[in-house]
């Protein structure tokens, strides 16, 4: 495997396992303290904190998919 797949490898692990850490905190926040929502606490008046975590999951994910497309296709 070339320098530049195993780097592409490991900065798509560190993406993972940041974003696994994000979410966790998330969770931990929403534990602590419950707020309940309302056009006031929401982003951009539409947008709930958990919508805006799955957006970023399901982006981080595709992200590692195409990205390991890319590098086992060419």
């Amino acid at each position: 495997m070339t320098l530049f797949a195993t780097s592409m490898i490991v900065i798509m692990a560190g993406s993972i396992l940041f974003c696994l850490l994000t979410i966790g905190r998330l969770f931990a926040y929403n534990r602590k303290y419950h707020l309940p929502e309302s056009k006031y606490t929401k982003m951009f008046r539409f947008i709930t904190k958990e919508q805006l975590a799955v957006l970023y999951v399901a982006l981080v994910a595709a992200d590692v998919v195409f990205g390991l497309w890319f590098l086992f296709e060419f």
